[in-house]
């Protein structure tokens, strides 16, 4: 009737009687294997995640139908022991160091244990009860001196016990060596220039370059930027200084590279006082453009792709027919030219998916970093979806990209909300969709929908992108946050997608929408706030007006539990905190945990949700759909609940009548695994922790598919994440 938190899974022997074969035991509701030995005695599979954190379950027992239902409620006691840490594993690092694992020694750890460096909370892998993994950036160790290191569990301190380890401190040791240079990436780079390259070396420091006007992306672990020293070093490719040369670790370097002709290149490393360093540099082509597509193929667009030491790009795609479809995959350079092997093709199964890990590396046939950053086409006369995981290879955080069509694109993009304050910063890539070159403007306003800074007529080719690793940086603003207007100038349509990251390596995206993409009314298909979980509403007014917008939350029975009325400032942006409690407290009724966010104004807007994990504070974003959607079939295009990634899911019917749905997931080569009907409530709606484990198929990964029988409209979202409770949303997608 007990155990400590933070045990182990163990078998729990469950008495009482009128037991049946198909009894299931049920922890906090949620079903667990049960073996049934007699009408009086069953015994249940409880998991190491059950016993997370100290207090109370309540163990039931469930018998189907006829005569079934569920019995009266035992509890079952979870007790804390005082967490202890007694060791650091490396204990000393030196400044600048790559991103690196902090083992941590010591006892009575939980799943619920947190690592703070410096107070902060850093993402944490539990590996058992006396020992942890945190993963620290470099922006951590930037500079010498000691860092307090301490663990917490739902917000109590663990105390500091080693002898070997005074006051569990890590040591940061000044970097003094003479800097090397090893090596460029990738090899193969633009004549036009631009390409941004990568400089591998050792014992580079912060203060190495000048920073030339534009401000540089590293903080120490308070989040304050560390301003660059003047030592003058240049670093030349093909005897022509590189620009926006910016400090990853010690051991990398980013930069821009010059134009140059066609033809190898070799690279040097300039220090006043101190032997030119030369290597062999990347050679330079004449890449090809991509062709306009014909007939009946058709053309979708992943934004941005990535292979560094950072982070690897995994690329999905989904078949939604019953023939095999031929995809024609094109990895294109900032400049709008093909760097992979033209017309590289894939084949995916009917309904099947398929998932091509590092997705650049595949394409470019390297078996190594290739320190590539790129947008990809995908070309198909069959109907196919596409999504990319961005990967933090430090943290395994991963942040998801849906593809765009082509019809999706416009000459005005707002990027709902973006922000350089506090931990928080903005990577920002624009594509131009189309077969000329052009020009776009940058806006970003403040919540007040004042311009707050901009980046007026910036030239993008052809098929290119502009991506900006820190975009207020690149402006010289911070402590600033707000929407992002993108609009293109000479005729040229765009794309447009931004990352919101921390320097502790979580992050989310936010795919820009077309500002007549804005809708009076839109859905939010789930929010919740309880111990491990808060949500924060984002509403952002791409217009000229000042609209009010009635906020109102419901149910998995479709009854309004909760509303209130506030406005958006013209061309602004209004957020509220914990939605779920504001909505409570404005209206006075009782708590709900989970529910779905109805948004009604009286001009267009869009909404957003962020789900912040309030351990780890991993945030997944989504941004809002218009009600008056009439999709009836909608596609996860993957899920899992196998090895360390688990996939949630919710569902809402839209309908005023009830809703009876198909849930069928699909193995990758589009065999239906299984399926499950259920009725939804009018506007009522359905979720689930673990949508696989939740229908019998543990240990299992692929698509799933949402279909309403009755010809109903839905909307549906999954959030996948991962032992170290890191996520990001995938949206239903209509088909």
């Amino acid at each position: 009737s007990a155990a400590q938190a933070g045990g182990g899974a163990f078998s729990l022997t469950v008495m009482g009687s009128g037991f049946v074969e198909e009894s299931v035991v049920r922890w906090n509701g949620l079903n667990r294997t049960t073996s049934f030995k007699g009408p009086h005695q069953l015994t249940a599979s409880i998991l190491a995640s059950d016993l997370a954190s100290a207090g109370q379950a309540t163990v039931t027992v469930f018998n189907p139908a006829p005569g079934g239902g569920e019995s009266s409620a035992q509890v079952f006691s979870i007790q804390a022991g005082e967490v202890e840490l007694s060791g650091l594993s490396p204990s000393t690092v030196t400044e600048g160091a790559p991103g690196f694992s902090l083992t941590l020694q010591g006892s009575n750890f939980t799943p619920r244990t947190v690592v703070l460096w410096e107070g902060s909370s850093r993402t944490t892998i539990f590996h058992s009860s006396s020992q942890l993994e945190a993963h620290i950036p470099t922006a951590d160790v930037l500079t010498t001196g000691t860092r307090q290191v301490s663990v917490s569990t739902d917000g109590a301190a663990g105390s500091c016990v080693s002898t070997q380890v005074p006051n569990c401190r890590l040591t940061v040791t000044a970097n003094t060596a003479a800097p090397v240079l090893r090596a460029i990436m990738p090899k193969t780079i633009s004549t036009r220039g631009g390409t941004a390259i990568r400089i591998l070396g050792d014992n580079f420091t912060a203060g190495l370059f000048k920073t030339e006007g534009s401000s540089a992306s590293f903080y120490d672990s308070q989040g304050r930027l560390r301003p660059q020293a003047s030592e003058s070093a240049q670093l030349k490719i093909g005897g022509v200084a590189a620009t926006k040369v910016t400090f990853i670790n010690s051991q990398e370097l980013k930069a821009e590279a010059p134009a140059n002709s066609v033809g190898s290149s070799s690279a040097s490393l300039e220090i006043p006082d101190q032997p030119s360093q030369q290597v062999s540099g990347p050679a330079y082509k004449e890449l090809p453009a991509a062709a306009p597509v014909t007939g009946t193929v058709k053309r979708l667009r992943i934004p941005f792709v990535v292979d560094s030491s950072q982070f690897r790009t995994n690329l999905g795609v989904n078949n939604l027919e019953g023939e095999t479809a031929t995809v024609t995959l094109r990895l294109m350079d900032n400049s709008g030219g093909e760097v992979s092997t033209p017309g590289t093709q894939i084949t995916v199964p009917p309904y099947g998916m398929l998932q091509v890990n590092n997705i650049g590396r595949y394409l470019e046939d390297a078996s190594e970093v290739t320190g590539r950053e790129a947008s990809l086409i995908l070309e198909s006369e069959q109907q196919v979806k596409a999504w990319a995981s961005q990967i933090d290879n430090l943290t395994e955080d991963p942040s998801m990209e849906r593809s765009l069509a082509e019809a999706e694109a416009s000459q005005k993009v707002v990027i709902p909300s973006s922000a350089k304050i506090s931990v928080y910063l903005t990577s920002l890539i624009v594509i131009n969709q189309s077969a000329v070159d052009g020009q776009v403007s940058l806006r970003s306003r403040s919540n007040a929908g004042l311009v707050q800074a901009q980046l007026l007529n910036q030239t993008i080719k052809a098929n290119g992108f502009l991506h900006f690793e820190d975009f207020y940086g690149e402006l010289g603003v911070s402590n600033v946050y707000g929407p992002i207007e993108v609009e293109a100038q000479g005729g040229i349509q765009v794309m447009a997608t931004a990352r919101i990251y921390t320097k502790e390596g979580t992050s989310g995206y936010f795919q820009g929408v077309p500002s007549t993409q804005a809708s009076k009314k839109v859905i939010m298909p789930f929010t919740v706030d309880n111990k491990d979980f808060r949500t924060n509403l984002g509403l952002t007014n791409p217009g000229a007006t000042v609209p009010g917008v009635l906020v109102s939350l419901v149910d998995g029975n479709g009854l309004t539990r909760g509303s209130l009325t506030t406005t958006i400032p013209a061309y602004g942006m209004t957020q509220i905190n914990k939605i779920n409690e504001a909505l409570i407290t404005a209206s006075g009724v009782e708590d709900l945990e989970e529910g779905y966010l109805v948004l009604e104004a009286d001009g267009p807007i869009v909404g957003w949700t962020s789900q912040i994990d309030n351990l780890t504070q991993d945030f997944s974003i989504v941004v809002g759909k218009p009600a008056d959607t009439t999709d009836t079939k909608l596609l996860i295009p993957s899920t899992a609940s196998t090895g360390s990634f688990t996939s949630t899911f919710a569902a809402v019917n839209l309908s005023d009548l009830a809703n009876t749905v198909e849930i069928r997931s699909r193995e990758n080569g589009g065999t239906v695994r299984g399926s499950v009907r259920l009725t939804i409530p009018p506007k009522g709606m359905i979720s689930y922790g673990d949508i696989l484990a939740s229908f019998g198929q543990a240990g299992t990964y692929g698509p799933l598919e949402i279909e309403s029988l009755d010809s109903r409209p839905i909307l549906a979202v999954s959030r996948v994440f991962s032992r170290n409770r890191t996520g990001g949303y995938f949206q239903g997608v209509s088909y």
